[in-house]
């Protein structure tokens, strides 16, 4: 056996052989040897021969074969067989066939074999390797090769099939060549094509030829790459030819690579629109403090029809362009790390001189040490909610409830719906109606079956009355003023609902293609005035006028068919997420499928299992007051409607997809709710918090009920401070204050209404007798400021507040005047720092829309640069490891978390978040953010169930068991607390030895693909790897009848 060296230079001898060898015989000979050894071995062998020269070799031996007159195909097809096997694996090799010459011998080979498809076929495989290179393949073109193609491929036949084939390919290869398409447009071969498609998907009806039909589809693909070629393909009526043709394949597992590529052509062809909106801007305007330029800005996307479907691709380039470009792609989430060790040491300084951080000090009254009157003062300087309604006139109200009746139920749903006495609604839940709304509110609060826990009807009305929004809505929703218990049951995820997905698309599609089937018809608009309907119309009705609603747009489609527009954050027209809104008039047992038409990210969970939830008030009213997880055949995917910047003449466009879902209703005329999760508005929470004052025990529980700030929109921003009362013994007193801070914040995103539901466990569970509860009181004082963007909340935005700004991208240098809420939560934050009281703990808490489980994101130094494979030596820094504790204790007590979500990365992008300022300014070790799904879960005691209310509450209070870790006096406590929660006490501290540490935080999701792998990311469908041409295989059972060439 010989050395490797000796191979590497046998192989070379014998390729220097093959390409200066003229004599028959001795290049079959050479070709026999070097087909065994490829075909024994695996592709890194063909890369090898490759690397040593094989392609130029084989090229030039082409050349030397082809120039003996006549073609001896003895040699040449072994020839091109080793060629094709080769030139699949290298991607110079057109550019190299080209440099060498062998594009005009092959050309000339080719014409001399006509019309034998046993020697034709051979040489169009070749071409479509050499077309693999735009740049070949665009000199082929100008060879008129395209036009010898189009001669070759025939309508239906089952004779020469397979060089019918090839030549498609081939002509296939050639269209991604730009200059190649616009002649074919020119020629009017788009047509062609589709009349051959259309041709063999009716004559074909076995599906014997499936390949044929993938490659007439890939041609037609590529052609409409081009603007010209999407024209020409629309006026082709091809979007009919390629849908009608898609729906007659039906569900055959063998069809879906042909219906998926005809579905990526229809959705890529199909003609982008504006949304049907005068602006994609919010209706709602807000005129921002001291700003010249707060004024509402004009709509930067109105753009008419015809500049929308002129936008060009960039044609007039030339194709000489190397697409193969090789070079790494970098990955942007390790470019984000930050590896600036003076930016990762956490550096705590104040930002404000400590005299004006002492304005604080009221914010801190239980560090000036006046408890003699530790009740609440709603006038005091807490600056509390001033609303003192009897607690004897309340728990009276709750026990006057009763089960309604049957015949109460419907009579009370009729008034609602409006059709016995049309003005009782409105009255029960205008504002401004007070002694007509507290009557009607009163009436209906005597059929309620029962109390829900820290809600009352009266006390969220006269919240609701103090509320101000941009809007100034004056409508309450039912279940915010009836309240929600969670279901007894838990919901589980939904499955993917596979087989459905393109026909909902289809259905899509079918509206360009039989434009007077729609009905087009506006049934909801919330900038203009409302909507009157006569009697007879069954269309549903739809409102969002109220606390937290959004709803922009509503149109009626089909008869059961509705396309709904959310509304912008204000002073935006971006940040299309959130939905809340009513919805009436509609038939049990109809299915509405409903079509959110501008949503903007580019996956969601409702691909992987979630459902929107539900609200219904017949169901309220007979007792089951719950909002619940609704719908089947969800789907999320990208539409053909867009929005283009005008600051780059719209040439830049953003994309909108769309959420699909269908409801079943159970009750005619019922008063429905939907929303895209639990909703927990501004007044709720202030609600919430007022009971909560009202039940607690003041010798027990010190809790102070604070305003932080007046929002922009003119809201008070709530702090609560929640410790165990001190005793008035010296010693007590000193206890008390020197207990450390945990600082709470959360909602500062609006539209994650599942963090208020978190830190309403937190709070609960912190006011409650649970033992563990009583020693975190007795251990710390928590400072919780519960919701960070009111305004956001009530005026039913996404992630902005009235600025249009994201406030948790302002925590580095916040504006008092436009972010009140962020610049005074750290001027707490700093106070407390000054007067050494730096919290123990900060906490975020937030909701994610495209991750399952609850995980945090921490802050760390060396794992941030391990991830970012830096060159620092981090042995030598060091780095205290408790910000693990928490999150690894909770991993073991809370069935929703998840620390394999968890990440510890700082990154520059997140650099103004509250988390990453609060580690690196505050000098908070323990600095995190908490995310909780909108989903579910998929690992623990969970796996499988999409989260509740109930659930999300539970995190909340377990966050709280989970600081117990942190109390080292406590650790040998009482049996009763180790036996509540013992896990809190088993985990251990130490890092992983290896960097292999944890994801990226800017990952977004962690799902697989769909089922059903629709390209729904770009408007070009993506490139796939051709499949592996075997040429004994395309030319077994070859016909020996000639092929009929197209006299056209």
């Amino acid at each position: 056996m010989t050395s490797a060296s000796g191979n590497a230079t046998g192989l070379e001898i014998l390729l220097s052989t093959l390409q200066s060898s003229y004599d028959v015989q001795n290049t079959l000979s050479i070709l026999q040897i070097l087909d065994e050894l490829l075909s024994a071995g695996t592709v890194k062998r063909i890369r090898y021969m490759i690397s040593k020269g094989g392609s130029e070799a084989l090229l030039h031996t082409l050349i030397n074969m082809t120039r003996i007159f006549p073609p001896n195909y003895d040699v040449l097809l072994p020839l091109l067989h080793l060629i094709i096997k080769v030139g699949q694996r290298d991607k110079r090799f057109g550019q190299k066939a080209q440099e060498i010459g062998a594009i005009n011998e092959t050309l000339n080979l080719l014409k001399h074999s006509l019309p034998q498809p046993k020697y034709v076929t051979p040489c169009l495989w070749v071409l479509k390797i050499y077309a693999t290179s735009v740049v070949t393949g665009a000199a082929l073109g100008k060879s008129g090769i395209t036009r010898l193609l189009f001669k070759l491929i025939s309508p239906y036949t089952t004779r020469n099939t397979k060089a019918v084939r090839a030549a498609i390919e081939a002509l296939s290869a050639l269209l991604k060549s730009k200059w190649n398409c616009r002649r074919a447009v020119d020629n009017g071969y788009i047509h062609r094509l589709l009349k051959l498609y259309q041709d063999w998907h009716q004559r074909d009806t076995q599906n014997r030829f499936t390949s044929i039909h993938k490659a007439l589809l890939n041609c037609i693909k590529n052609i409409t790459n081009i603007q010209a070629g999407k024209k020409a393909f629309l006026q082709a009526d091809g979007m009919r030819v390629l849908l009608s043709a898609s729906q007659a394949y039906g569900s055959s597992p063998g069809l879906q690579p042909v219906i998926k590529l005809a579905t990526q052509v229809m959705r890529k062809c199909h003609p982008k629109q504006p949304l049907p909106l005068l602006t994609v801007r919010s209706c709602y305007s807000f005129l921002l403090p001291n700003a010249a330029d707060s004024q509402p800005l004009a709509c930067s996307s109105m753009f008419p029809q015809d500049v929308i479907a002129m936008k060009e691709d960039d044609e007039e380039q030339d194709d000489e362009d190397n697409i193969e470009n090789e070079e790494p792609v970098c990955n942007e989430d390790d470019d984000d790390l930050e590896t600036d060790l003076t930016r990762l040491r956490p550096n705590p300084q104040l930002d404000r001189a400590v005299e004006e951080l002492k304005q604080y000090e009221r914010l801190c009254p239980e560090l000036t040490g006046y408890f003699q009157d530790s009740g609440r003062n709603p006038n005091g300087p807490s600056g509390g909610c001033i609303l003192n309604p009897s607690k004897h006139k309340t728990k009276k109200m709750h026990l006057s409830m009763q089960r309604p009746s049957v015949d109460s139920s419907k009579a009370c749903i009729q008034t609602v719906t409006g059709e016995e006495r049309p003005h009782f609604l409105s009255q029960s839940w205008s504002i401004d109606s007070e002694q007509n709304g507290q009557h009607a509110g009163y009436k209906l609060s005597q059929m309620r079956r029962e109390m829900v826990p820290f809600h009352d009807p009266h006390v969220y009305t006269m919240m609701a009355e103090k509320t101000r929004s941009a809007s100034d809505y004056k409508s309450l929703a039912f279940p915010d003023y009836w309240g929600h218990i969670s279901p007894v049951y838990q919901e589980p995820l939904t499955g993917q609902w596979s087989g459905h997905q393109r026909d909902k698309i289809f259905e899509d599609i079918q509206r360009l293609v039989s434009p007077g089937d729609i009905l087009n018809k506006v049934v909801f608009d919330a900038d203009s005035l409302p909507l009157v309907t006569s009697e007879d119309d069954i269309s549903l009705k739809f409102y969002s006028h109220f606390e937290s609603g959004n709803l922009r747009k509503a149109i009626q489609i089909r008869k059961y068919e509705y396309d709904l527009i959310m509304n912008a954050d204000i002073n935006t027209e971006l940040q299309h997420q959130w939905f809340y809104f009513k919805l009436s008039g509609m038939r049990a047992g109809i299915p509405y499928r409903f079509n959110i038409i501008n949503c903007e990210k580019t996956n969601s969970q409702f691909n992987y299992g979630m459902q929107p939830v539900m609200y219904s008030v017949h169901e309220a009213l007979c007792g089951r007051p719950h909002w619940i997880r609704v719908g089947s055949d969800i789907y999320y995917y990208k539409n053909h409607y867009c929005r283009y910047n005008a600051a780059t003449r719209g040439k830049k466009e953003t994309s909108y997809y769309t959420l699909t879902f269908t409801i079943t209703f159970l009750h005619s005329k019922d008063v429905c709710y939907l929303a895209y999760h639990y909703p927990y508005t501004y007044s709720t929470l202030m609600t919430h918090l007022h009971l909560l004052e009202e039940s607690l025990n003041p010798d027990q529980v010190y809790f102070r009920h604070q305003t932080l700030c007046s929002t922009l929109g003119g809201n008070r921003c709530p702090v609560i401070t929640i410790t165990a009362s001190p005793g008035a013994q010296c010693e007590q007193l000193r206890q008390f204050w020197n207990r450390q801070y945990v600082v709470l914040t959360a909602r500062v995103h609006p539209g994650e209404s599942n963090a208020s539901w978190v830190i309403k466990g937190t709070l609960e569970f912190l006011m409650s007798n649970d033992p563990i509860a009583r020693s975190l009181r007795d251990s710390y004082i928590f400072k919780i400021i519960p919701m960070l963007n009111p305004d956001g909340v009530v005026n039913g935005c996404h992630r902005c507040s009235l600025s249009g700004e994201d406030l948790n991208r302002q925590w580095s240098d916040p504006k008092p005047d436009l972010h009140p809420t962020i610049y005074h939560t750290k001027g707490l934050l700093s106070y407390l720092r000054s007067i050494g009281k730096t919290p123990l703990v900060y906490c975020d808490y937030h909701g994610h829309s495209r991750k399952k489980n609850v995980f945090m994101y921490g802050c760390s130094l060396k794992e941030t640069l391990w991830q970012a494979r830096s060159s620092i030596d981090t042995a030598t820094l060091k780095e205290d490891i408790g910000y693990r504790t928490i999150p690894k204790v909770l991993d073991k007590i809370s069935p929703a978390f998840a620390m394999n979500r968890c990440c510890f990365l700082v990154q520059k992008s997140r650099e103004a978040t509250a988390r990453v300022v609060v580690w690196r300014e505050i000098g908070v070790l323990r600095s995190y953010t908490m995310e909780s799904t909108y989903c579910g879960c998929d690992q623990g005691k969970y796996n499988g169930l999409q989260l509740g209310t109930q659930e999300l509450e539970e995190v909340g209070a377990k966050f709280c068991a989970g600081l117990l870790k942190l109390k080292k006096e406590e650790w040998s406590c009482s049996k009763q607390l180790i036996t509540e929660d013992g896990a809190v006490f088993d985990s251990d501290n130490e890092l992983p030895n290896d960097r292999r540490v944890t994801p990226s935080d800017g990952s977004v999701d962690d799902e697989p693909p769909c089922s059903e792998e629709i390209d729904y990311d770009t408007d070009n469908c993506t490139e796939e790897d051709d499949d592996s041409i075997d040429l004994a295989a395309e030319l077994s059972g070859t016909s020996e009848d000639e092929l009929e060439l197209d006299k056209n």
